[in-house]
């Protein structure tokens, strides 16, 4: 797969309604912690995803679940939460396969619904809120009527070196009076970044934010 340096690589201008944007965040202990447990596309780390809903010049923007919620995001400032690899953006673009792009509208209309939607701090696939890579999930499996497009896996919060949850993730989970959900069925963006059923480009470059 191409990677940054790549003539391939993807600016704002290819962006199309219904791609998927990863992103690494410099975001503190919980980011590192998500980073120590999962491994995205071409070994990179990526811990959040958008489903971009608006690709015009000059109007780009985003649906996500981030800190506040579901939300729909300029493309500016999502971008702007990036860390750097190399001095470019930490982000990557998935579109889906040809056959599953019929499913973009419905998987659109169903992520905008969902703006308002409280964040999913417990990160169980059946609770009320949504955290990132379920929103994603969530959207296309219900565009696809009810069969999954992006497969779950068993959840891991160990840290590799340890074995034992990792100090972040205890912390979140305490603090909030949560089980820590090991083993259980979930998804995260970078298993997303892996899925047979998208193409991913790297970000062009820094200017290209």
């Amino acid at each position: 797969m191409p990677d940054a340096s790549s003539a391939d690589a993807a600016t704002r201008n290819d962006l199309r309604p219904g791609d998927l944007l990863f992103q690494d965040i410099d975001g503190g202990p919980l980011c590192d912690a998500i980073r120590a447990v999962t491994r995205g596309w071409n070994g990179r780390s990526f811990v959040h995803v958008g489903i971009v809903s608006r690709a015009k010049p000059g109007d780009c923007a985003l649906i996500e679940a981030y800190d506040e919620g579901v939300v729909e995001t300029p493309l500016d400032v999502f971008m702007a939460r990036c860390a750097l690899w190399d001095d470019r953006p930490a982000a990557a673009v998935g579109r889906l396969v040809p056959a599953l792009c019929p499913l973009i509208p419905a998987a659109l209309a169903y992520a905008r619904a969902q703006i308002g939607r409280p964040y999913n701090n417990a990160f169980t696939l059946n609770d009320r809120g949504a955290y990132c890579a379920q929103l994603v999930y969530e959207a296309f499996t219900a565009a696809n009527g009810g069969v999954p497009v992006f497969e779950t896996a068993p959840m891991t919060f160990n840290d590799p070196a340890t074995g034992r949850p990792h100090p972040a993730w205890r912390e979140h989970f305490a603090s909030r009076g949560l089980p820590i959900p090991e083993g259980r069925p979930g998804v995260n963006a970078a298993d997303i970044s892996r899925s047979p059923v998208i193409r991913m480009r790297a970000w062009r470059h820094a200017s290209a934010r």
